[in-house]
């Protein structure tokens, strides 16, 4: 008599593979400064990108709570880093008022300085006239 083979009950893997916590998943995980600094930067360049979502979304990608990762977000100790750079942190759609903004007030300084040198000559050739008359 032939024998049944047992059904296989382990499950394979899926196909998509869920993201790499960065925590071991127990409560209470401890995380470095780095590992910190690296969440908050990708939430920066989500936001950049992206405009918002970028909590909820680095919550899921590295395992995190919401809650964890907004605290991160306030620490003073976890600021935008070099490779980020400043203008991450600025919403979409911005930069390119910025940028007008800057290159008018580049305009004005430029446009106030020669105000300073006229003004100054004209005084110059005024105070020459009076001493004429």
């Amino acid at each position: 008599m032939a024998t049944k083979k047992p059904k296989n009950t382990t499950r394979k893997p899926s196909k998509k593979s869920a993201p790499k916590a960065i925590g071991k998943g127990k409560r209470g995980a401890r995380y470095t400064t780095a590992q910190k600094q690296h969440v908050v930067d990708f939430v920066h360049e989500y936001n950049a990108i992206h405009g918002r979502g970028g909590q909820s979304q680095a919550a899921k990608k590295f395992g995190l709570s919401v809650l964890t990762v907004a605290s991160w977000l306030r620490s003073p100790k976890l600021s935008v880093s070099s490779k980020a750079g400043k203008s991450s942190v600025v919403p979409a759609g911005i930069n390119p008022k910025v940028a007008a903004l800057i290159e008018v007030s580049d305009q004005l300084r430029k446009t106030e300085a020669e105000v300073t040198k006229l003004r100054a000559k004209y005084d110059q050739l005024r105070s020459s006239i009076q001493s004429l008359i």
